[in-house]
């Protein structure tokens, strides 16, 4: 991986952290715990951009407020590993790059037989797979 490689990658996963950050710090509602840690002059700001750009909530508007942050975050996640593993082969590259996407869908399953709290989601399902699959062939690819 050429250094400017690794700046385009490390600045995506910056992009995708932010953007994902921004719309459930603006969209979601205030009583998650999330929240507890966020000054309240950070919410009452989200609060006035909220007001001022509505999403109806369409299935487009649901997916963008409860399924995108999931999507990016994910994807986020992945390709910093992929910046911080490049140097890491085998079943330790594997374990390193997806073990906490994986964790991540059990957990949703986990949440359709009510073992953990939370709402199963079937879209979130493949926010997590849609970017480990992207990840999974990108490696193949780059021969890493």
């Amino acid at each position: 991986m050429t250094k400017s490689q690794k700046i385009v990658y490390i600045v995506l996963s910056l992009a995708c952290l932010v953007i994902g950050g921004g719309i459930y710090l603006i969209y979601r509602p205030r009583h998650l715990v999330l929240f507890n840690f966020v000054p309240q002059g950070c919410i009452d700001y989200f609060d006035n951009i909220c007001r001022s750009n509505d999403i109806t909530l369409t299935h487009i508007g649901q997916f963008i407020v409860y399924n995108l942050p999931t999507f990016l975050w994910t994807s986020s996640y992945l390709i910093i590993m992929h910046v911080i593993c490049r140097d890491v082969y085998g079943r330790q590259r594997l374990l390193f790059i997806y073990a906490l996407p994986i964790v991540l869908l059990i957990c949703e399953f986990l949440q359709l037989f009510h073992f953990i709290p939370g709402t199963f989601d079937i879209i979130d399902l493949f926010t997590y797979v849609i970017p480990i699959c992207i990840s999974l062939i990108v490696d193949k690819y780059e021969k890493v």
